[in-house]
């Protein structure tokens, strides 16, 4: 298959009806001041638009944040937002076959002792759901992607392997972190992988059976959600988000992140 149809078949998986939530923070109103949003509008078609009612809450949109275009600022403290009802809407990426695409810089300096996360709808074994972010803690002693599948039994049935995910999530970097999930494959190894500014990380060791009921929580954007309650606040540039309820691999996985980043110039 030519470059020209690969790249093609990319731009349509990404701007059609495959896509299950989507934020372009391009697409949104924002000044050189900031402009805070009540919505994080979802460009998909699915109508799952990211809502924060509370002001205080809020992210701000930057003009001229990354190649010329606006980006979302969250500042780690307390900003976040979340998908109303939407505990049933996410599904594959727990238990099945899904694909994330992110494009943004997680933190402000180079080595901190945090985690910032993206989006998730769990944050510990006790809940079912997801959650993917930029995991520095010392306790780590790495910048790794972190990015955890729950089965609410009280254990993962995909999680990140610290010796295998080393620098994946690059601090104060802009980045795209390309997250590919096949949740229930008979494969440990070939569970989860991730693709960082075009390097791929393997190594998932989990093997326990997933969950296919609905999740937990709903999904938090700038944070994971767990208990109904946002935590792991992400601090940094979003600049698009796209979550896809399939497995996207291969040559068509790579033309996407190269369509992000002639978009966003990431690396």
């Amino acid at each position: 298959m030519s470059d020209y149809w690969l790249r093609k078949r990319a731009q349509s998986v990404i701007g059609g009806l495959t896509r299950r939530l989507h934020i372009d923070a391009s697409r949104l109103a924002g000044s050189s001041a900031g402009i805070s949003q009540f919505a994080l509008t979802d460009i998909s078609g699915s109508g799952l638009h990211a809502i924060q009612p509370a002001g205080s809450k809020q992210a701000k949109v930057y003009t001229n944040g990354q190649n010329g275009k606006n980006v979302i600022r969250f500042d780690g403290v307390d900003d976040y937002y979340y998908v109303p009802n939407s505990t049933g809407g996410f599904k594959e990426f727990h238990s099945a076959q899904a694909t994330i695409l992110f494009c943004g810089k997680a933190g402000t300096t180079s080595n901190p002792n945090a985690a910032y996360y993206v989006t998730g709808n769990a944050g510990g074994s006790s809940a079912t759901g997801f959650l993917l972010g930029a995991d520095n803690s010392s306790s780590f002693g790495t910048h790794r992607a972190s990015v955890n599948c729950y089965n609410g039994s009280g254990n993962l049935s995909v999680g990140t392997s610290n010796a295998s995910f080393n620098n994946s999530f690059l601090n104060n970097t802009t980045s795209i972190v390309a997250v590919s999930i096949d949740a229930a494959n008979a494969t440990a190894a070939n569970r989860i992988s991730i693709t960082t500014n075009g390097t791929t990380y393997t190594g998932n060791t989990q093997t326990q059976a997933v969950n296919t009921g609905a999740a937990s929580n709903n999904l938090g954007i700038g944070c994971y959600i767990h208990s109904n309650a946002p935590g792991g606040y992400f601090l940094g540039d979003f600049h698009e988000l796209v979550m896809i309820p399939s497995l996207l691999s291969g040559a068509i996985l790579a033309a996407a992140i190269a369509e992000l980043n002639t978009k966003w110039a990431e690396y």
